[in-house]
């Protein structure tokens, strides 16, 4: 669990940083094995704590091209709002609300391991390409490959002996 301790948070606001093993995160997928480091800025008022925390970590992933295994830095900013003692009616005005965590007046800390581990995933490139290739495109790595792609695949490959000029 990643747990923002708030118990006795003053108003203002409050500069933290932490740095958490990756399994802390429960359910963690296996590309995240560095630890997750947090610059955290916490602002009181009243029964509202906003969160502002730049992130930073590592993923290990296997790029696409070459299937070799490379390291790719991952930042992103965290927002959250932790909020007090909501009564239900309260809580249903914020429910499609993603960023905001609700808290007791006996709690000492808040979780926030689901939200991150959700930004975390979310952060992971969709296209997965080493420092190496990123300059290079598929066809340039493996021309042999993707000359008998695109001749099989491409449906209009007739269409370039047609003449529209009569």
């Amino acid at each position: 669990m990643l747990l923002i301790p708030i118990k006795n948070l003053q108003e203002g606001t409050t500069e933290l940083k932490l740095s958490f093993k990756s399994d802390a995160i429960y359910s963690i997928i296996d590309e995240f094995s560095s630890p997750i480091n947090l610059v955290c800025k916490l602002t009181r008022f009243g029964n509202q704590i906003d969160l502002k925390s730049k992130v930073s970590t590592k993923a290990n992933l296997i790029c696409d091209y070459s299937l070799e295994n490379f390291e790719e830095d991952i930042n992103l900013q965290l927002n959250l709002i932790f909020k007090l003692n909501l009564s239900k009616s309260e809580k249903d005005l914020f429910k499609d609300e993603d960023n905001i965590i609700f808290y007791n007046n006996e709690d000492n800390d808040v979780d926030i391991s689901q939200k991150l581990r959700e930004e975390l995933i979310m952060a992971l490139p969709m296209k997965r390409i080493s420092p190496k290739y990123k300059e290079k495109s598929f066809k340039d790595l493996y021309p042999e490959l993707t000359k008998e792609i695109i001749a099989e695949n491409n449906p209009f490959a007739n269409l370039k002996n047609l003449n529209l000029n009569k």
